[in-house]
């Protein structure tokens, strides 16, 4: 039987230690999405897929907080993606790249959004 892990493991590379770190919440994207840490506190996981069967695809995002170890969601994207890329430049969110939801179809929308500090500046991309 196939299927996706929803728990988190955290690795410590000062102890070479792993640690638990939770289960990731229900519509937080399990595999192919976007992730961005901001070298402090906070990582962002951008669009994805869910379960195992490399579908659906879905648009909802969250920012995970690295020392609470809390989840908080943000904006979904305006369309689901496969596997796109992201990047935090400037205070801004980029996302672009990818697959649209037929999996085939390269996306070449791009669509950003403010953050700072783990928190959504602007209503939507």
């Amino acid at each position: 039987r196939q299927g996706v892990s929803n728990k988190i493991y955290i690795l410590d590379l000062e102890k070479c230690a792993w640690s638990d770190g939770g289960t990731l919440p229900a519509q937080v994207p399990e595999s192919h999405s976007a992730v961005v840490p901001d070298q402090k506190r906070f990582i962002y996981f951008l669009s994805g897929q869910m379960g195992p069967e490399c579908r659906p695809a879905t648009k909802e995002c969250f920012i995970y907080d690295t020392i609470k170890r809390s989840w908080e969601n943000m904006p979904p994207l305006p369309y689901a993606r496969y596997a796109p890329t992201a990047q935090l430049w400037g205070g801004r969110l980029h996302v672009l790249g990818g697959s649209k939801e037929d999996r085939n179809t390269p996306a070449h929308d791009h669509c950003s959004i403010a953050v700072e500090n783990g928190k959504v500046l602007e209503k939507s991309w």
